[in-house]
């Protein structure tokens, strides 16, 4: 009952910002969030306290209400800028739309701040905090610092797929040296194949699998495939795939198509598999095969 409902939920929050690993999304996952709004603007209203509109926040994005969400952000940067951090944190760890504080603020004519906190969501370090600002950067032409994001990603998270996505898009376009992104593609690709792109089919398969990647998971879509947990996958696109970088790799070359064609091994035999899936995602785990 009220008034302990509100402030449990007010608790809570505080938790989430003393321990994020422990209690942190809370926010998001309660279902006290909504109700408790009318009782937190009522308490707003009465002393408008930033952390109460800190705690305003996530019911509204929850509920799809970017608008009401970027106002209670707009009072937050001018009230306490942690919060302010905080809120775009948490935004990029658990909100359903997590670059909605940028599409925002450059909506409402503010391309500067959108920057800004497109910054504070790469501090973050979440892989998804430096795709935010460096597709800002696209948009805005800095294709040089973009760049520098996507390489953040590779450096701290093990992927590289953002940057061959990126250098894909942009092949004919410079950095700042002068070097066109199809050299700087040419040069990763050689990177992360040592041997080179090796087409193959499927007959060029016979023993075991000595190198690929492998569903640890599975899920409705490769089961409806003839795929499941514990399948290999030594392919794709006719290009033989090592590890699970190799598959990043092809994967982006061509991102915008959802045609996927996979060479894999069953665990007793080879298999050519057609699928078609939308932004080429499994939606599981995979993983680097060793036999």
């Amino acid at each position: 009952p009220e008034p302990e409902r509100t402030q449990f939920y007010l608790l809570a929050v505080k938790a989430g910002l003393v321990d994020w690993p422990q209690y942190g999304g809370w926010a998001f996952r309660s279902d006290l969030r909504h109700l408790v709004v009318s009782r937190l603007e009522t308490l707003y209203a009465e002393k408008p306290e930033p952390f109460t509109a800190f705690c305003l926040l996530f019911p509204a994005l929850e509920r799809g209400d970017v608008a009401r969400a970027g106002e209670w952000l707009d009072r937050l940067l001018e009230q306490d800028d942690f919060l302010a951090q905080k809120a775009v944190e948490w935004s990029v760890r658990a909100a359903p739309r997590p670059d909605w504080f940028v599409e925002y603020y450059l909506d409402k004519g503010q391309p500067g701040r959108a920057e800004e906190l497109a910054g504070h969501a790469a501090a973050t370090g979440e892989q998804f905090g430096y795709e935010l600002k460096a597709r800002l950067l696209e948009r805005q032409e800095r294709f040089t610092e973009a760049e520098a994001c996507y390489k953040e990603i590779e450096k701290r998270h093990d992927y590289v797929g953002a940057l061959v996505n990126f250098y894909v898009k942009h092949r004919n376009r410079q950095d700042d040296a002068g070097t066109t992104f199809q050299q700087r593609l040419d040069e990763l690709i050689a990177r992360c194949f040592p041997d080179g792109l090796r087409q193959v089919r499927q007959d060029d398969f016979t023993a075991r699998p000595r190198a690929g990647l492998m569903f640890t998971e599975e899920n409705g879509r490769i089961l409806r495939a003839g795929l499941g947990k514990g399948t290999v996958i030594v392919a794709l696109d006719g290009h033989a795939v090592d590890n699970l970088i190799q598959y990043y790799v092809v994967r982006e070359l061509d991102s915008e198509n959802p045609r996927m064609e996979l060479i894999v091994w069953t665990g007793t035999e080879y298999k050519t598999v057609s699928l078609s899936i939308p932004k080429r995602r499994f939606g599981l785990d995979l993983q680097t095969y060793a036999p």
